[in-house]
């Protein structure tokens, strides 16, 4: 009985039933009796265990349940958060917009970070002030807000024309905007689009009315150059330009005229191929004294800019053969510019015949030109063929009016091999530089002529030191700078347009003033003399961006020359001296025009960033170079550098590459005196024929005539003073420096050879003084 009522609480107990079924069942069909104290330790049992399989259920639930309620709250948050997020991108949408107008990108970048003092020295900007004209007589009639929306007109319109022609806005002052160009990114054309900018905004501010109905009208004023950039401020920071640039444009503003663009002379020069100007005329500018001024009345059309920036320009090298006629292969035929004719060479002072003429030249009927050969195709060989055909004589100024040409033999190649400015490139470059024998030109440098300077119809060695400038017609300067870059191979290098090249050539030409020495003749002079020096140099030493920069530099090292010197612009406060400062005023006038037409001419597009930086960096330290007051200073920097033996190195350094560059433009600069006596002689009458043009302007001027610049009209007293000049200045600047350099680079020994002849033979007259006649 205890084992049939034992099987019911057996079967109704949570706990694992099926166990205890099997164990009931057995002991009913046993007939077994099952003890109790068993019975009720499975009771407890199961109910402990029944006990925990519900705790863990309802920690299920309640885990389960916290779960689903978490989950929904952090749901809640994570959508607040994107909510915040979005909104505060916005406010950082909204802020960098509010910076973006405010400052230009890169200072907005510095602004940012706020690492110290952003300050950048800038070398070339062009600054415009501009401002209403009458509008205190407006603000006098207006009420605010209508003031307030005119203005806000006029200067929402010139920030329209601000971005479209990617000028920089500095700050409106008042009634006034202060726009500049190059800054804070430098910018190849910023000055023709500040001068586009002007006068737009003119046209447009027209079309506003005044409350009498008249045009509103400003007043503009523009000038370039250096000035210096910097944002100052702890709170509502300001981007800002100081400087005598600014200063003078500012100058040139507040002296203006109503409804003109006043310009400085400077601005004139460089943008006169390519704008209309009109003469003011000279007047009186606070701070400046009496000025030149003009007035920027418009741009040229497209026709009118060719013509003055190319042709008029090169109205001295018309005559010259188109050295870009030079074919490619098999595609035209030779062009008839190509044929030799007769250059008329007129009578030098020099008797000495010339040893590069070949003696067997044969005699020519004045006027009568050689029979032209027949049009044909030009073959695989057509370069080569040509340069064959090219005579290969210098003219002998004592073989009088005419000189007859014969063919040239088959060119040699160059007896130096230090021609190798190649940097250290992959071995399967393409486009080396030019190194001796073995070099084939490459489509860019063919272009240009062959490796011996066509003067019209006479070739030259564009190496020889014994090739003096003045020899030369007026188009045999013009080819002969293009002869250099050819011989070396600079444009093949450089994958540049021998075009943009022979543009460039013509517009530093167009802007040299005819002095009697610093003009365009002495720039070639120069950069004739610096390319002797780089092809006797030892090789590797220069880089091919430092050699193309040395070139430049050379051509344009006195672009925009006056015929003063430094002293006469400081005596007189010109205005250069207003923008450059004291310091090397010419000089650094010299770079920033130069930079400016070597920047417009497009000519160094291919050049990579590395390689523009360093020769914009060289361009500006070799022409400073030049500055003869600082000749004590950089002589003994280079000899402190390099010291007094041969340098037997193959490389230098960064620094020691810059300075060599600067040393070598300025012997160039005066190596007049380190070729032949006739040359040096030439050099100073020219020289001394514009110092007595500075001494009778000086006296116009009521300043105290510069010493050596006091006119001697006595020929003989001139003549000596001629004498003690080219004692004092090669004893004093020239002899000290090539002695330097030629320790140092034996190779170039022969320049002070001949520095140290002239030097005794002007001795040996100047102890003759009763034979003046040098």
């Amino acid at each position: 009985g205890t084992s049939s009522l034992s099987i019911p609480w057996l079967l109704s107990s949570s706990a694992n039933w099926s166990f205890y079924t099997i164990l009931a069942l057995r002991c009913y069909f046993t007939r077994t009796s099952f003890p109790l104290h068993i019975l009720a330790a499975c009771n407890i049992f199961g109910s402990i265990v029944s006990y925990v399989a519900e705790k863990n259920q309802r920690l299920t639930f309640l885990m389960n349940s916290t779960l689903r309620s978490r989950t929904k709250m952090l749901s809640a948050l994570v959508k607040t958060a994107e909510s915040d997020l979005e909104r505060k991108s916005a406010e950082v949408a909204i802020s960098e917009r509010v910076l973006n107008e405010v400052f230009p990108p890169s200072i907005v970048t510095f602004a940012k970070t706020r690492r110290g003092t952003f300050a950048a020295e800038v070398d070339f900007a062009s600054v415009l002030f501009a401002d209403v004209v009458n509008f205190s007589s407006i603000a006098k009639v207006l009420p605010a807000t209508e003031l307030v929306s005119l203005l806000n007109q006029i200067f929402s319109v010139a920030d329209e024309l601000i971005e479209k022609h990617g000028l920089t806005k500095i700050k409106c002052i008042g009634d006034c905007i202060f726009v500049a160009g190059g800054v804070p990114t430098s910018s190849p054309r910023h000055l023709q689009s500040m001068s586009m900018f002007s006068l737009e905004l003119l046209r447009r501010v027209s079309n506003f009315k005044s409350p009498t109905g008249s045009p509103i009208m400003m007043r503009v004023g523009l000038h370039a150059g250096p000035c210096a950039a910097g944002l100052i401020g702890r709170k509502r920071n300001s981007y800002d330009l100081w400087g005598g640039t600014v200063v003078t444009a500012a100058r040139m503003e507040s002296s203006g005229v109503a409804g003109k663009i006043q310009v400085t002379p400077l601005v004139y020069e460089l943008l006169k191929d390519q704008f209309l100007f009109e003469h003011r005329g000279t007047i009186a500018i606070k701070g400046l004294g009496m000025t030149s001024t003009y007035f920027l009345v418009g741009a040229r059309s497209l026709r009118g800019r060719l013509e003055s920036s190319l042709h008029s320009s090169m109205r001295t090298v018309n005559s010259a053969p188109d050295l870009c006629a030079l074919v490619e292969a098999g595609k035209e035929p030779m062009k008839e510019s190509l044929r030799v004719q007769l250059w008329r060479v007129p009578k030098a002072d020099n008797s000495n015949s010339n040893p590069n003429l070949s003696p067997n030249a044969p005699t020519a009927t004045p006027g009568e030109p050689r029979s032209p050969a027949p049009p044909r195709r030009a073959s695989a060989s057509a370069f080569q063929t040509r340069r064959k055909s090219l005579p290969q004589v210098m003219p002998n100024p004592a073989a009088g009016p005419l000189v007859a040409l014969q063919p040239a033999p088959k060119p040699q190649p160059l007896k130096h091999k230090s021609l190798s400015f190649c940097r250290s490139v992959d071995a399967s470059e393409t486009k080396p530089l030019r190194q001796g024998a073995g070099y084939k030109a490459g489509k860019a440098d063919a272009a240009l002529g062959p490796a011996r300077a066509p003067v019209r119809d006479v070739a030259v060695d564009v190496t020889s030191e014994s090739l003096y400038v003045w020899q030369l017609p007026e188009s045999g300067r013009f080819n002969l700078v293009l002869a250099m870059f050819q011989h070396i191979g600079l444009c093949s290098y450089f994958g540049m347009s021998c075009e943009r090249l022979k543009g460039l050539v013509s517009m530093v030409a167009s802007n040299y003033s005819p002095n009697p020495f610093h003009s365009f003749d002495h720039a070639v002079d120069v950069t004739h003399a610096l390319f002797s020096f780089l092809v006797r140099l030892p090789a590797g030493l220069l880089d091919p961006s430092e050699v193309l920069s040395l070139l430049l530099s050379a051509l344009v090292h006195d672009v925009g020359h006056d015929g003063h010197t430094n002293a006469f612009h400081v005596a007189s406060r010109s205005v250069l001296v207003a923008t450059y400062g004291e310091a090397s005023v010419q000089e650094n006038y010299h770079v920033c025009l130069g930079r400016s037409i070597i920047e417009a001419s497009d000519l160094l597009n291919p050049l990579s960033h590395d390689d523009l930086t360093r020769f914009w960096e060289l361009n500006k330290a070799a022409i400073l170079a030049t500055d003869i007051a600082r000749h004590d200073d950089i002589l003994a920097d280079f000899k402190a550098a390099f010291g007094t033996t041969p340098f037997k190195g193959s490389q230098l350094p960064k620094s020691k590459r810059t300075l060599l560059a600067a040393v070598l433009l300025k012997c160039a600069d005066v190596s007049n005196v380190a070729r032949g006596l006739d040359n040096n002689k030439r050099w100073g009458l020219k020289l001394q024929a514009e110092f007595f043009q500075q001494g009778d302007h000086e006296r116009e001027l009521g300043l105290n005539v510069s010493p050596g610049m006091e006119r001697i009209v006595d020929e003989q007293l001139r003549s000596v003073a001629l004498l003690k000049s080219q004692v004092f200045f090669i004893n004093r600047f020239a002899a000290p420096l090539y002695r330097a350099v030629a320790d140092v680079f034996p190779s170039l020994r022969s320049f002070a050879d001949n520095v140290e002849y002239n030097l005794s033979r002007w001795d040996s007259l100047l102890s003759h003084t009763h034979a003046p006649s040098c």
